[in-house]
């Protein structure tokens, strides 16, 4: 009864200093309107104090700043930072499959934010130890602590501090009405949310500006002669106003979906999103101020009455800094763990802005720290010392891993015109081809793109092969792709597969609900935020000398995104399949799975018919030269009479190169195979392989569609039905008048391509937002231009003019034309409707499936 009573008194002492607060605001805000016109005006005019005033601010918070700066253009000029914020913009929008999940993300990511502010806000302490290490004696003043106490610094201070979460708010707001449409009578508000979108860094800097201003109005007035009982109160009362403003705006945004045409409701709820959290934080952190100069200055006068409870809050405060510090070190730590950046909880609640905010905290805090207790000159010497360790240090982590089981022996694979044959007869026995004359043979080029192109290859394969009732797979020979092709493809390979293993018929497959399932499962993950740690933390820790020994397993953000890509295949084909099936997956199938073993017996050698040829395609970084991992023998030679083998002299066939080495009976898995295709720079690693074959990146960077390569398959296959091998089909068909009628129905057989691909590939196309370039930059954007465009545009157009009598062509764009135009309405350029990323949204998801199914029926086979 006592407590409850206490908790009774204790509320209405909490709305009793509240409404008294509201009560005081309108009486300050003439003072504080005065008061930061005059220091303006007085800044303006050249008044000695009011300039050594902001002196001294930029003195103490150039680095607070320089962040802001940083984080203001990344969140406004980077579109992948842009997407983070659009795939929750859109759950907003239309509602988040789980409200469990979705407060979780939105209380946890806005705590990472939250913390970011808090580190920007306190100052770290001298160290007492090691004076001769830091050239910094214990005793030396720095003069933080006399700036601390002047009048309106410690608001300052709180309001800088506060400026990360404004920013955040920020995008998170633009990404919403840059996603929405405005159900309203009034021209203007269209007109409005166009011009915010058009200059987004212009529209950051508006509003900090404005939430500076704010700020000077809002300040509250010193309390230079209350208790320090009393300013504890009202830190107290500012944290739970905090509290409720987030629950507010948790539940306004929830409600979001339900609200489709109340504009008011919706620019209430985003001007709070944007200016409330940054407001509240700021009176909590100058409450936090106060309460600290308070205590400072009992502790210092000696006051014997509050010593208590002045020593007892600063111990608090330095309970919430070395609390910091751990929580940093224990994240760090767990970052570094392949088996919690690997699972899928990780993808799902660590968003890849927490990420990033997380990076700049560990960063931040490491140099602020730093800095401020070592010398100006021991501080650089420890920075170059540091890089010369990484840049000198060990990089065994960046080698293949060879996942698949070693065999004993050497598998020689065929030619392709001996795979050809086989399979080709294989199809006859089976009645699936022979029986027409108009019989098809498909070859499949798939583009690179990250989970957009991953996803859109899988959908599309998928979506053929349900369509033609399982003849597609089985009509397909070949498939050529890069980078996110390549993961859709292998995804689709590993979905035929154990259907096949399983004994499960296309028509059993293909439910209604099996594709959206397997595709999203896999594609909806989001993959970035462990190569984000990957690459500013686990591999670079493991390229230093003084860290690489605590990585025993060595493991690269490449290995670690193939282990989460397996993790997700292995779980989609649960989802499909059923808990029935799990004891016969293979849970490592995608990561272990030797590639080899998909296209032959490897205990007997004989080839074994059944998935499309894979030819995933890389590029070898010490040249810039192609590289292919093919299940048939390349043509590696200037030899006239290879002219059936594809490839030519300057390919490089990665399987062939390894038998070479002493690594022979190592094997690259499917999961292997495929990354070599897919390492986008900075997303993943770059892998090495041996001393005598390279290290190797994403194919893209060669010709971003595996066109090359395809189109050295489809000339080899024209040479081998223009005189084909007749030794090895009498070796197929021993009697004579089977062998002519072989041979007859093998020059009869029509080849068909099959490009799937993201964007429209026109004979002059250009993108409508394409402006001028930047003449200094203009080496730079060829450069990158060149084999994204420029290698696969010609390819493109030289497969489609060389076999343009012999092959139809039927495409499968994802972004058509006027999907460019459509975004153009609501922004200064034409952004993709569905960013390459590696992280899709479910709606970015339905989009892709919906589209492949509008495809596919519009074009078929």
């Amino acid at each position: 009864m006592k407590l409850l009573q206490k908790l009774f008194h204790l509320l209405l002492h909490f709305c009793n200093t509240t409404l008294k607060a509201f009560r005081e605001f309108p009486n300050r805000l003439p003072e504080n309107i005065e008061t930061s016109g005059t220091g303006v005006w007085n800044f303006i005019l050249g008044k000695k104090d009011s300039r050594k005033t902001v002196a001294d601010y930029f003195h103490w918070h150039k680095k607070e700043i320089l962040f802001c700066i940083f984080l203001a253009l990344v969140i406004s000029g980077v579109d992948k930072v842009q997407h983070f914020f659009d795939a929750f913009a859109l759950d907003i929008m239309h509602g988040a499959t789980n409200f469990n999940l979705f407060a979780l993300a939105f209380l946890g990511n806005g705590m990472i934010i939250f913390w970011l502010c808090y580190v920007f806000w306190h100052k770290p302490k001298r160290m007492t130890i090691f004076p001769g290490l830091t050239g910094i004696k214990p005793t030396d003043k720095d003069g933080y602590f006399e700036f601390y106490q002047k009048s309106g610094n410690t608001w300052r201070v709180s309001a800088t501090a506060a400026i990360p979460l404004l920013m955040a708010g920020t995008g998170l707001a633009q990404s919403i009405i840059k996603n929405e449409r405005f159900n309203t009578k009034y021209e203007f508000v269209g007109k409005f949310a166009y011009l915010l979108n058009s200059y987004p860094l212009l529209v950051m800097l508006g509003v900090t500006i404005f939430f500076l201003i704010l700020t000077a109005i809002f300040r509250p007035r010193p309390r230079k002669n209350s208790s320090l009982d009393s300013l504890q109160i009202s830190l107290w009362r500012n944290l739970i106003l905090m509290g409720l403003i987030v629950v507010a705006l948790l539940f306004l945004f929830w409600q979001y979906q339900f609200k489709q045409s109340a504009f008011m409701f919706k620019s209430i709820a985003l001007t709070m999103l944007v200016f409330a959290p940054p407001l509240a934080l700021t009176f909590v952190l100058n409450g936090f101020s106060e309460c600290l100069v308070k205590s400072a200055a009992i502790v210092e006068r000696q006051q014997k009455e509050d010593a208590a409870a002045a020593r007892q809050f600063s111990r608090v405060y330095d309970r919430l800094m070395w609390t910091s510090y751990l929580t940093s070190g224990i994240g760090l730590l767990m970052l570094n763990m392949k088996s919690i950046t690997t699972c899928e909880w990780f993808s799902t609640l660590i968003y890849p802005i927490a990420m990033i905010i997380f990076i700049t905290i560990v960063y931040y805090q490491a140099i602020d720290w730093l800095s401020y207790n070592l010398s100006p000159l021991r501080f650089s010497g420890f920075l170059f010392i540091m890089t010369v360790l990484v840049c000198c240090g060990p990089q065994k982590h960046y080698e293949i891993k060879f996942k698949a089981p070693p065999q004993t022996h050497k598998t020689e694979r065929a030619s392709l015109e001996k795979y050809f044959l086989y399979w080709l007869k294989d199809r006859m026995d089976q009645k699936i081809l022979g029986q027409s004359t108009d019989d098809k043979i498909y070859l499949v080029a798939t583009e690179g793109g990250g989970s957009r192109a991953g996803a859109w290859t899988a959908s599309v394969l998928t979506g053929l092969d349900s369509t033609m009732q399982g003849k597609f797979q089985e009509q397909c020979f070949a498939i050529s792709s890069i980078s996110g092709g390549s993961i859709g493809t292998a995804a689709t390979l590993a979905l035929w597969d154990n259907a096949r293993q399983l004994g499960i018929s296309p028509q059993k497959l293909y439910t209604d609900s099996t594709r959206s399932q397997y595709i999203g499962k896999i594609f909806k993950r989001n993959y970035i935020s462990t190569a984000l740690a990957g690459f500013f933390f686990f591999d670079g820790f493991q390229q230093n000398i003084l860290f690489s020994w605590m990585y025993e397993d060595q493991y690269s953000r490449t290995d670690r995104h193939l282990e989460e890509e397996n993790d997700a295949v292995y779980k989609a084909l649960l989802e499909v399949f059923g808990e029935n099936a799990r004891p016969s997956l293979h849970p490592r199938y995608l990561a272990e799975t030797d590639y080899l073993s998909l296209y032959y017996h490897l205990e007997q050698g004989t080839p074994r018919i059944g998935l499309p040829l894979y030819f995933p395609n890389t590029c070898r970084v010490e040249e810039g030269r192609r590289g292919v991992c093919s299940p048939i023998i390349l043509n590696t030679k200037m030899d006239s009479s290879w002219q059936k083998c594809p490839g030519n002299a300057g390919l490089l066939d990665i399987i062939g190169e390894k038998d070479r080495t002493p690594k022979v009976n190592m094997r690259l898995s499917l999961g292997e195979a495929t990354s070599l295709s897919q390492l986008f720079p900075f997303v993943n690693s770059t892998v090495h392989i041996d001393t005598k074959i390279g290290t190797f990146m994403d194919g893209g960077i060669y010709e971003n569609m595996g066109l090359t390569t395809l189109y050295e398959i489809r000339s080899a296959l024209s040479a081998i039905q223009a005189d084909p091998d007749t030794a090895q089909i009498q070796q197929l068909f021993p009697d004579i008048a089977q062998c002519n009628a072989f041979i007859a129905k093998l020059k009869a057989v029509k080849f068909e391509f099959v490009f799937i691909y993201n964007t429209e590939h026109l004979d002059h196309y250009e993108h409508p937002y394409r402006e001028r370039t930047v003449q200094f930059l203009d080496p730079i954007t060829t450069l990158l231009q060149t084999p994204f465009g420029g290698h696969t545009d010609y390819m493109y157009h030289k497969t489609k003019m060389d076999f343009a009598k012999e092959s139809k062509t039927v495409e499968f764009p994802l972004l058509l034309l006027n999907h460019y135009n459509e975004a153009s309405k609501l922004s200064r350029k034409a952004s993709d409707p569905i960013i390459m990323s590696r992280w899709l949204s479910r709606h970015e998801m339905h989009s892709i499936l919906d589209s492949a199914e509008h495809r596919i029926s519009q074009k078929g086979l």
